[in-house]
């Protein structure tokens, strides 16, 4: 029999959906109390949303968080610089030329994948404009982006240790 990879993000969307309200409030402020500069970006960002919209974004990081937690790897703090170096790296592109449909914006194509589907789902994000489903999926990004950057230097750290 092979060995199959497990979906962690699939997991985590499942047992974070499941999750009673209180569990869900708990996760949050732990994640506002490890991701600070994170959490002030999505909060800095939610006049451009719907409030379904944002509350998809700010359970988008929920998710992924505990999906590498699931997954025994550690998820540092998120600094401001890197958030401000990945969205100016991700938005150094010809607006003119993008159309929603076209643009692969994420790194991570399945973990974005599964996240935006969730928040088509939970939101009314099928229904806004293309440039707000376009920004969506930029903060989206910048979001997977900066977690598994932290994701990667965690683990590199770890490794340097082991040696």
């Amino acid at each position: 029999m092979k060995n199959q990879k497990r979906d962690f993000i699939s997991e985590a969307i499942v047992e974070y959906d499941g999750l009673p309200a209180e569990e869900q409030g708990k996760l949050l402020i732990q994640v506002l109390e490890d991701q600070p500069y994170l959490m002030g970006f999505i909060t800095n960002v939610a006049e451009e949303f719907s409030d379904s919209q944002h509350e998809a974004l700010v359970e988008s990081l929920l998710i992924l968080t505990n999906a590498f937690i699931a997954a025994t790897v550690p998820v540092g703090m998120v600094p401001a610089q890197l958030i401000e170096e990945i969205i100016k790296l991700k938005t150094d592109v010809d607006e003119e030329s993008i159309e929603v449909e076209e643009v692969e914006l994420s790194d991570s194509p399945k973990v974005f994948e599964d996240l935006r589907a969730r928040a088509v789902l939970k939101s009314d994000l099928a229904e806004a404009k293309a440039e707000v489903q376009l920004s969506f999926n930029l903060m989206l990004d910048v979001i997977i982006t900066a977690v598994e950057r932290v994701v990667d230097y965690e683990i590199s750290q770890l490794e340097k240790a082991k040696k």
